[in-house]
């Protein structure tokens, strides 16, 4: 009996222990990374790109401003701190770019030895953002079907198939035509399409935006009132009375509601994040002013939440006159 109360005293004294280096593990780390980003910061002030250029240009040479580091001393320091510094730049660098322009230039070489234009090929790099993050940046790639001509035409690209991409490009880029016949040539010729890559991009662009933005809305909206794929609400548990909204397309831009007393509703988001249109039906008909409560104030996917709780106080407000009368 006296030899088992070291035991437990060994194995309390254990698990204090582990917990205590679990806690030191996390310290660590948090001030790693605290430590990385005042490093960011720091090097990331004109002041101190001033102050590291200046010891650079005297680091071969140094002088009685610098007593408290021999030249040996400070050459390797110096050259940590400048390649951070550099580092640093170029990542601020990318992240303006990737934040500001959204659609970046490049060109590659196709390794096909039978491709157009000798493997030349142009490609656009197009970012997304959303949910406070960048998501891999779609790709498309274009090259010169005829190489004495400026006409470019589609080589590959990751446009995901819910984006009208054929549709874009046949209204900025469209393929060259072939010159008229001999016949056709004293007739009056109409004006060729001109193509323009800026506005392919910028319309791709928008369409990019615009399907995750729209896709992020209902997302929102859906882990708002705790109807997200993946969850168990009962109806009890539901908010305003919705149980379930769902897009019914690729594009992102019909959505289908499900009410706990039976109404069913579809709509319709634009472009721009609005309800363009709603249509309500439950067991005695359609509900037009379900509707209007849907469709009104600036009828954007972000207020939906707010439209759906006056709709629950609206039907609350019938039931209670209901029972009433």
């Amino acid at each position: 009996m006296a030899a088992t109360t070291p035991s437990h005293g060994n194995a309390s004294s254990h698990t204090d222990l582990d917990s205590d280096i679990i806690n030191i593990r996390s310290q660590i780390k948090a001030l790693s990374r605290r430590r990385s980003t005042l490093t960011s910061h720091l090097l990331s002030t004109h002041s101190k790109k001033a102050l590291l250029q200046q010891h650079t240009a005297h680091s071969h040479h140094p002088t009685s401003a610098q007593p408290h580091l021999s030249p040996d001393a400070a050459t390797p320091l110096l050259t940590a701190i400048s390649d951070r510094s550099q580092r640093q730049a170029q990542h601020t660098q990318q992240c303006l770019y990737r934040l500001g322009a959204g659609a970046t230039m490049f060109e590659v070489k196709d390794p096909d030895p039978h491709s157009l234009d000798d493997g030349r090929v142009f490609g656009v790099r197009i970012e997304a953002f959303t949910h406070n993050k960048f998501l891999p940046p779609y790709y498309l790639l274009l090259n010169r079907p005829i190489p004495s001509s400026s006409s470019l035409q589609v080589h590959r690209h990751t446009i995901p198939p819910c984006i009208p991409l054929p549709a874009l490009i046949n209204k900025y880029l469209p393929p060259p035509t072939s010159p008229p016949a001999s016949s056709e040539q004293d007739q009056p010729q109409k004006s060729l399409p001109k193509q323009s890559l800026h506005l392919l991009v910028r319309a791709l662009r928008q369409e990019l935006a615009s399907y995750h933005l729209r896709l992020a809305a209902i997302s929102t909206v859906q882990h708002t009132l705790g109807i997200a794929e993946g969850t168990k609400s009962t109806s009890s548990q539901v908010k305003h009375g919705l149980m379930k909204l769902s897009f019914t397309d690729a594009e992102g831009k019909d959505i289908r509601l499900v009410w706990r007393d039976g109404k069913v509703g579809r709509a319709r988001i634009g472009k721009d994040g609005r309800l363009l249109k709603c249509v309500v039906f439950g067991q005695h008909g359609r509900h037009m002013d379900v509707e209007r409560k849907l469709l009104g104030r600036n009828g954007t996917v972000e207020h939906l939440t707010e439209r759906l709780r006056e709709v629950a106080t609206m039907d609350k407000r019938k039931q209670s006159a209901h029972s009433h009368g």
